[in-house]
């Protein structure tokens, strides 16, 4: 009967540690807050080594109504953008954490576009946000960016392909796969120690 015990307990932490392992390949949100004021001027935000960047700038509207602020997309990078009936051009969505949007494959309304030059963000002179996606060989990851007016104050995105994002999501980590490794290791030998000590009984 003990041996049989031991064998379950034995096996609860192989799988234990098998599924610590598992984990180490699961996503993270990686975000910033650069708190940039581009008033007069540019900002480039250059994600995943230099392969996207978002390139923002003050076109100089300061209407009450007037949009200010452009964006031009360099690399794998893509922005969220109003469906072709209404001009295609970037969007930006609500920032209330009520109504934050959730950005991925088919979760907002229009396509995700790359810009050559500095296109107009709709809505841009209040807060808001913007959903962004990068278009990788391997699929696509999804993020979003805070903008008010000519005031970038942060970004976030996933770093697994095809995983939607909330905006707003703040930062997570993923334990690195040697400390995983480690842990899952420290298991099986407690579990052998356990497994030991009750056949000796």
């Amino acid at each position: 009967m003990k041996t049989i015990k031991s064998r379950i307990l034995f096996a609860v932490y192989v799988v234990l540690a098998l599924s610590l392992v598992a984990t180490s390949a699961q996503s993270a949100v990686i975000a910033g807050a650069p708190n940039v004021d581009f008033s007069g001027g540019s900002y480039t935000l250059s994600l995943f080594d230099g392969d996207a960047t978002y390139t923002f700038s003050d076109n100089g509207a300061t209407g009450l109504f007037d949009d200010p602020v452009d964006v031009a997309t360099g690399g794998v990078a893509l922005i969220a953008s109003s469906p072709a009936i209404f001009g295609g051009t970037p969007t930006s969505y609500f920032s209330d954490p009520s109504r934050a949007p959730t950005i991925g494959n088919g979760t907002l309304l229009g396509d995700y576009k790359s810009f050559d030059t500095p296109t107009t963000i709709a809505n841009s002179g209040v807060n808001r946000y913007l959903g962004l996606a990068f278009a990788f060989p391997d699929g696509t990851r999804y993020g979003y960016a805070r903008i008010s007016g000519t005031f970038l104050s942060s970004f976030g995105y996933e770093t697994v392909a095809g995983r939607s994002i909330v905006a707003g999501a703040p930062a997570t980590s993923v334990p690195e796969p040697s400390a995983m490794a480690v842990m899952a290791f420290g298991l099986l030998l407690l579990g052998f120690g356990v497994t030991r000590r009750n056949r000796r009984c």
